[in-house]
């Protein structure tokens, strides 16, 4: 959370502030440096430069904090990645990860990126504990991030491919929707896309309440309703009866009737599963769900 105090002491600032905010920053208590960062990406782009030169501190958490400021600058911003190139060179991976992170979702420099986040996939997937909540969020950044190369490598489709098979459902939905961006060249990966959507998912047993069953149903409908929109954009085809089962389950969470609609309004689909979204629409009291149903019923059928 950022500190009003140092916040107000810097309020207008503008990239001649930069240079003071910085020496202010090395002195604070590393909990702290965040706050200067913070305030140094008000000044926009301008910042960007002297952000850079971060790359020859000695600490690497203030150039991971760097590449973080530079990083989201230049996505708020779609500036030249150029100042990010440098710290993908860094002595401690850590920095040397998150600057490719943002290359990739830039798909910027991907010569460079791309090699060093398939090495930490890999190495996040030959883990002895693929629970571990930090790894897990690590696989799930690198697919996400991958998912932005274009054209995509056949190597990045490979792997994003292979992570359909990762014990977390999370970081399978991201491989999904990144496949899904890649198109007709991840036309390999339909076999392992279709098997998404004939597991299956039994509750874990330490699912002991109601809200938590909701959550992990929820939590398979997403990574169902993926894999639906992956298979059509890669090939055209159409599984609409999957999304036709989610709008049978009263019980789902909104969020995956409203996913489901969504993705039906986008392809065609037979006249059972409009059938099933007619009597949806009409049993429905969810006013969002009934636009998107409304948005879906505009579709031809086969």
């Amino acid at each position: 959370m950022l500190d009003n105090s140092i916040y107000s002491e810097f309020a207008d600032v503008s990239v001649q502030d930069v240079p003071a905010l910085i020496s202010r920053m090395r002195k604070a208590e590393p909990h702290q440096r965040i706050n200067y960062f913070e305030i140094a990406k008000d000044v926009g782009v301008d910042a960007i430069p002297l952000l850079a030169e971060l790359v020859h501190d000695s600490d690497w958490e203030i150039r991971h904090h760097a590449v973080h400021a530079i990083g989201q600058l230049l996505e708020e911003h779609r500036a030249p990645p150029d100042a990010l190139i440098p710290f993908t060179a860094d002595t401690h991976d850590s920095v040397r990860h998150l600057s490719s992170l943002y290359l990739a979702r830039l798909n910027s420099s991907v010569s460079i990126a791309v090699p060093i986040l398939l090495g930490d996939l890999r190495e996040c997937r030959n883990s002895k504990d693929n629970s571990d909540y930090d790894e897990e969020c690590t696989r799930i950044e690198i697919v996400f991030a991958l998912g932005h190369v274009a054209p995509a490598m056949k190597e990045v489709i490979e792997e994003v491919t292979k992570s359909l098979d990762d014990p977390s459902l999370n970081v399978r939905l991201a491989a999904a929707e990144s496949l899904s961006k890649f198109g007709q060249s991840a036309v390999d990966s339909t076999p392992h896309l279709r098997s998404l959507l004939r597991a299956d998912y039994d509750d874990p047993p330490e699912l002991t309440d109601d809200a938590s069953r909701k959550a992990w149903t929820w939590k398979v409908y997403q990574l169902k309703s993926a894999a639906v929109e992956a298979l059509f954009k890669i090939g055209k085809e159409c599984h609409d009866d999957v999304l036709a089962d989610i709008l049978r389950d009263q019980n789902a969470l909104c969020f995956a009737h409203h996913r489901a609609l969504s993705i039906l309004s986008t392809l065609p689909y037979s006249d059972q599963t409009r059938q099933v979204i007619s009597v949806f629409a009409a049993e429905s009291k969810d006013h969002v769900a009934l636009e998107l149903s409304r948005s879906a019923l505009l579709r031809d059928s086969w």
